[in-house]
């Protein structure tokens, strides 16, 4: 009888690279699949931040509001918003008036402004996209919410902006008290 010789034999060659092909697909799987759910999360998380700075920007605009009084020009519906606000410069000591609408155009925000008392052509903003639907509702003074805004020389105590988006699945309300501010200068 022959001693056996050092080495593997075929059949136990075949096995170690089928269990080595196994786990290197199980690996490249598992690999895949985390990438993929990281690629979500990273949308996710984009979506997110741009809801919030849409949201920061809807609060700044709103805060702003001049005094209805002096410009009456603050009207509401349940899906766009109009009003003159307070827009700073770069230059902190100069602010400026601007006549701004909001609206949903197809999934987006838009913001479109145009400057107070100059020949200028109307700007507009993207604010955010992916906006399924956006609702402004107004607190009246007696304490009740209104789906419209037209009266005169009156802001609401309150404005609610509800926004909804592809992707998100809950966005709070933002609830803001607008200016009034003075007209600038």
């Amino acid at each position: 009888m022959r001693k056996s010789e050092a080495g593997f034999t075929l059949v136990e060659t075949l096995v170690a690279l089928a269990l080595v092909a196994t786990v290197s697909l199980l690996l490249f799987e598992g690999m895949r699949f985390t990438n993929a759910a990281w690629r979500t999360r990273d949308k996710q998380s984009d979506a997110l931040t741009a809801a919030i700075s849409a949201g920061d920007t809807l609060r700044e605009i709103a805060e702003r509001a001049i005094d209805p009084a002096l410009q009456q020009n603050f009207v509401g519906s349940e899906s766009s918003l109009q009003l003159i606000t307070v827009i700073p410069t770069t230059d902190e000591a100069t602010r400026r008036a601007q006549l701004v609408v909001i609206s949903r155009e197809g999934d987006q925000l838009i913001a479109a402004g145009q400057d107070i008392g100059a020949d200028s052509a109307s700007e507009q903003h993207v604010l955010v996209t992916g906006v399924e639907r956006v609702r402004f509702r107004y607190l009246n003074r007696a304490g009740t919410w209104e789906q419209t805004w037209d009266i005169p020389n009156q802001l609401p105590l309150l404005i609610e902006i509800r926004m909804e988006f592809s992707g998100l699945r809950h966005w709070p309300a933002i609830v803001v008290a607008p200016g009034p501010n003075p007209v600038p200068d």
